[in-house]
């Protein structure tokens, strides 16, 4: 049953301890004239709490979104990543295009890649660029990490005054290379959004159209620890 503290609209009678229930004016039970100041007092302070409550409500949702918001613009990075010499960049680039001229020749090939070559090779992405400004993205480091059967792909780019990191992560599955999250700064976008954040990304695929025709190619993946081994078959 309701009580007065309960439910503010509903007023106890000062001469015989009814419960009455507003607009009521008088005392059901015994006709008396109810307090409506009383009454009045009840309400407002009710709304105060409401009203103290829905700020409260407020405020944490302000604060959980600072915090998604921080934790999206603090770049992260890779655990490990191996980096290579000049040399290591120059084998990447060579066998990147044995098995971009046997897809052309119509042969299968075969390559294995390093952490050290690949990352060698990426490394000279960001000074290759041409400078962008206002709020556009401007590459500033990228690199891979391989471990077993996983793949993580760092992407650091500025826009303006803000520095964002995104990690691609994926896996290998047959002769797929199949995306399984990411992260944006130190914030995980686990599964399905991930997966959505990733094909949304496409555009930073672009500049590796060449890299994009062997993989779409593909007769096996094979990720271990500091490699990936990719074989083509033919057209």
């Amino acid at each position: 049953m309701s009580t007065p503290a309960d439910n503010p609209m509903i007023l106890v009678c000062k001469k015989c301890g009814e419960k009455n229930r507003l607009p009521c004016v008088h005392c059901r039970k015994c006709g008396a004239k109810l307090d409506f100041d009383a009454a009045e007092a009840t309400l407002q302070e009710a709304a105060r709490g409401r009203g103290s409550a829905g700020r409260t409500v407020r405020s944490l949702v302000l604060l959980a979104l600072v915090a998604v918001l921080a934790l999206a613009l603090w770049p992260s990075g890779l655990p490990r990543r191996t980096t290579g010499a000049p040399v290591d960049a120059k084998r990447a680039e060579m066998k990147r295009d044995l098995m971009a001229d046997a897809l052309e020749r119509g042969f299968p090939s075969a390559q294995t890649f390093t952490e050290a070559e690949l990352n060698a090779w990426l490394a000279k992405l960001p000074a290759a660029q041409e400078e962008r400004g206002g709020m556009a993205a401007q590459l500033l480091d990228t690199a891979v990490e391989f471990g077993e059967n996983r793949a993580q792909w760092l992407v650091l780019v500025k826009r303006g005054p803000f520095r964002i990191s995104v990690v691609f992560e994926a896996k290998a599955d047959g002769a797929h290379l199949v995306p399984t999250g990411a992260r944006m700064g130190h914030l995980p976008l686990p599964g399905a959004v991930g997966r959505l954040y990733i094909r949304s990304q496409g555009r930073l695929f672009r500049p590796f159209a060449k890299e994009g025709r062997i993989l779409g190619h593909l007769e096996s993946l094979v990720i271990r620890d500091g490699e990936i081994e990719l074989l083509t078959r033919t057209e």
